[in-house]
């Protein structure tokens, strides 16, 4: 089971992980990938700068390479949200969206 993790992780060109879960692997520093983590916490590479009852902005906090090979830089996203919306999952959706959309800007 584990080996069929590492395999995958290997095969990967990006790996986003929770920081706040600290069950980051120091194995995971050799390995050729990015790696992007979100949290609460100001290592985190995506965070929030405020999280308000019907809006959260996420904050990219280091610059990132995008699958197009292009320099992502620190950037402030402002997002609209409902009171049941997942905080985690929105800084996990923006990462992803970081990572595949070629053109992103700053729209806060």
């Amino acid at each position: 089971e584990n080996e069929i993790l590492n395999e995958i992780i290997r095969k990967c060109k990006y790996l986003i992980l929770n920081s706040d879960l600290k069950v980051y692997d120091n194995k995971l520093d050799n390995l050729n990938i990015q790696i992007i983590t979100y949290g609460f916490n100001q290592k985190a590479t995506i965070t929030t700068s405020s999280v308000e009852e019907d809006k959260i902005v996420v904050f990219l906090q280091r610059s990132i390479v995008n699958m197009y090979k292009q320099y992502v830089e620190q950037m402030e996203i402002s997002i609209d949200i409902d009171k049941n919306t997942e905080t985690y999952a929105v800084m996990e959706s923006i990462a992803i969206l970081l990572i595949y959309c070629k053109h992103i800007k700053n729209v806060y």
